[in-house]
C-alpha cells in the first residue's frame, strides 16, 4: 500500500506541472508521499524518497529520452538522490500536526534550494514551477521568489498528511485565499506605464537529425533570412527587435553577409536589435547575446554564464574521455564572466540565455544591477512538441513576476512569448510556426525579492535545526536520566 500511495503521489505531481498543467494537484499530491513515509525508519524512507524522486523527475523529465537512454536514466538517478536526502532527514526529524507541516515544508523548501547551486544546478520539478498559470498566486514571489511559493505548496501538503481531515482542508483554503488575495494586490503595485515597442521574431522551422537523436538540423541562413524578412515586413519600426539564440547556425562576427543583414536591418528599421550567436574570440567559443544599435552597430555582448552540462560541456572531459559519449557536442562552450544588462540609450535589459532562465538568482542580478526588462534567447528545437517547451516557459513567467518586469521570450521554434509583470502570458506563439509577436512595454522596478533575494530562506529553514537542536537535547536529557536511575 505504501508503494501505492508513494507512486500515485509521483504521478499527481507529473500532471500538476506542464503540459497537463492540472496545477491544483500540486497542493494535495505530496500529501500521499508523507503517508507512504509515516513510521518507516530512514533507510527504508531514503530508499522510498530515491524512489519518488526517480519516478517523480523520469517521468517529468521522459524527454530527455530524446538524447538516450543512459541520459535519462542518469539524470532520473541522481536528482533522485535529492528526494532521498529529504525523505531520510524528514524520517529523523519528524514531526506531528502543525510542527510537522512546518518542519516537511522547511525541508522540501531546502533540498529545492540545494538542487540549484553551482554549475550542476537544476531547479527542474521546484513545486512553482506547477502554478505558471495561476496568475493571481504568483504575486507573492514578488516577497521571496519560487523557493516561498514552494514552501506555502510544501506546507499544505504537510497539512492535509498530518492533520484531522476537517482542520486540514480549513488550513489549506485559508491559506490559499489569503496567498490568493496578498499576490493580487502586490501585483497591482507593478504595473509599469508603457514607453516602448518591442517585437518578438521565431523562424519556427526545424527538421530531425536521425543520426543524432534529439537534435534538430537549422534551415539554411538565407532561407532564414527569408523568414525573417517576411516577418519584419509586418512592422514599420520598434524600439526593439529580440531574435533567438542561435538565431543563425553560424557566428555573426564571422560571417560578414549575415553580420551586414542585422545591421542593415537595424537602420532600416531604425531599432536596437538583440540576437544570439556562437562567438569564437582566442580560441573560445561562447554561447552569446549581441546588441546592435540603430546605427547598425554591435554595443554591448553578453556571454551565457550558466552552460548546460553535457549539452554545452562535458564535465571532467579530459581526465575522463568517455563521458564525451554522453555530451551532444565535440566541444566545449566557454561561461561568461558574470551576470549584468546590456544598455542602449533608453533601456537597458536583462539577458538569459535557454537554460539560465530557470535560476530565479540570475534575473535577480540582473534586475539588481539595472535592467528595466527582462529577455529569454532560446533554441528549445531539440525538445520537439514534447511537454519540455512549456515546462521550460513557465519559469519565465516566474522570473517576470518575482522581478515586477516585462519579460519578452524569444525560441527558435517556439514557444516564444510575451509576458507581464504580474507573470500573466499576454501572447505566445505555436511550435514549429514562423511567428512575429508585437506588444509595447515599460521599465519596471524593483520588488522585495529584486532586494533581499533568497535571504528569506533563512527563516523559512530555520525549524530545520531548531528541531535538530531540540532532539538533541532531549536525548542528552533522557541520557542523564537514564544514568541517574
Amino acid at each position: 500500500m505504501r508503494f501505492l500511495y508513494l507512486c500515485l503521489s509521483a504521478l499527481l505531481l507529473i500532471l500538476s506541472f506542464p503540459r497537463p498543467n492540472l496545477f491544483p494537484f500540486a497542493w494535495f499530491s505530496l500529501s500521499l508521499f508523507i503517508v507512504s513515509l509515516k513510521g518507516e525508519p530512514p533507510f527504508r524512507a531514503f530508499f522510498f524518497g530515491w524512489l519518488f524522486g526517480f519516478i517523480f523527475i523520469g517521468g517529468l523529465l521522459y524527454w530527455i529520452l530524446l538524447f538516450g537512454f543512459i541520459p535519462w536514466f542518469a539524470l532520473a538517478l541522481y536528482q533522485g538522490f535529492f528526494f532521498a536526502l529529504f525523505a531520510l532527514l524528514f524520517s529523523l526529524l519528524k514531526g506531528e500536526r502543525l510542527w510537522g507541516s512546518i518542519l516537511f515544508a522547511s525541508l522540501w523548501t531546502g533540498i529545492e534550494y540545494i538542487r540549484s547551486w553551482g554549475k550542476f544546478g537544476f531547479t527542474w520539478g521546484s513545486l512553482a514551477q506547477s502554478q505558471f498559470l495561476d496568475y493571481p498566486l504568483l504575486g507573492i514571489t514578488k516577497i521571496g521568489g519560487m523557493f516561498l511559493l514552494s514552501f506555502l505548496i510544501a506546507f499544505i501538503n504537510g497539512a492535509i498528511a498530518l492533520h484531522p481531515f476537517k482542520k486540514a482542508w480549513k488550513i489549506a483554503i485559508s491559506i490559499l485565499f489569503i496567498s490568493h488575495l496578498l499576490g493580487y494586490s502586490i501585483n497591482q503595485i507593478y504595473r509599469p506605464e508603457k514607453q516602448f515597442k518591442v517585437a518578438i521574431l521565431q523562424a519556427g522551422e526545424g527538421e530531425r537529425v536521425t543520426e543524432q537523436a534529439g537534435l534538430w538540423s537549422s534551415p539554411s541562413v538565407d532561407q532564414l533570412i527569408h523568414i525573417y524578412d517576411s516577418l519584419l515586413d509586418k512592422i514599420d519600426k520598434a524600439d526593439l527587435l529580440v531574435f533567438p539564440e542561435t538565431a543563425f547556425p553560424v557566428s555573426l562576427p564571422d560571417v560578414a553577409y549575415v553580420r551586414e543583414w542585422v545591421s542593415e536591418t537595424a537602420k532600416k528599421k531604425n531599432s536596437n536589435i538583440l540576437i544570439g550567436s556562437p562567438v569564437e574570440e582566442e580560441g573560445k567559443i561562447y554561447n552569446s547575446a549581441l546588441l546592435f544599435s540603430p546605427k547598425g552597430e554591435i554595443i554591448g555582448r553578453y556571454d551565457k554564464v550558466q552552460l548546460v552540462p553535457f549539452g554545452e560541456f562535458v564535465p571532467w572531459r579530459k581526465k575522463f574521455p568517455w563521458l564525451k559519449k554522453l555530451g551532444v557536442r565535440d566541444f566545449d562552450f566557454t561561461p561568461g564572466e558574470g551576470w549584468f544588462p546590456l544598455k542602449c540609450k533608453r533601456f537597458s535589459l536583462g539577458v538569459m540565455i535557454c537554460f539560465e532562465s530557470i535560476f530565479p538568482k540570475i534575473a535577480r542580478e540582473m534586475c539588481f544591477k539595472g535592467a528595466d526588462f527582462l529577455v529569454v534567447i532560446t533554441n528549445d528545437s531539440w525538445f520537439g512538441r514534447t511537454w519540455a517547451a512549456e515546462q521550460h516557459l513557465a519559469f519565465s513567467a516566474l522570473r517576470a513576476c518575482e522581478e515586477g518586469r516585462y519579460l519578452l521570450r524569444s525560441a527558435t521554434t517556439g514557444i516564444s512569448a510575451f509576458i507581464a509583470p504580474d507573470g500573466q502570458i499576454l501572447k505566445r506563439t505555436k511550435l514549429f510556426t514562423p511567428a512575429i509577436i508585437v506588444g509595447e512595454i515599460g521599465k519596471g522596478k524593483n520588488t522585495l525579492y529584486t532586494y533581499i533575494g533568497d535571504y528569506l530562506l533563512f527563516f523559512l529553514l530555520l525549524p530545520i535545526p531548531i528541531e535538530a537542536i531540540r532532539r538533541i537535547v532531549s536525548r542528552r536529557g533522557e541520557a542523564e536520566e537514564a544514568r541517574k536511575w
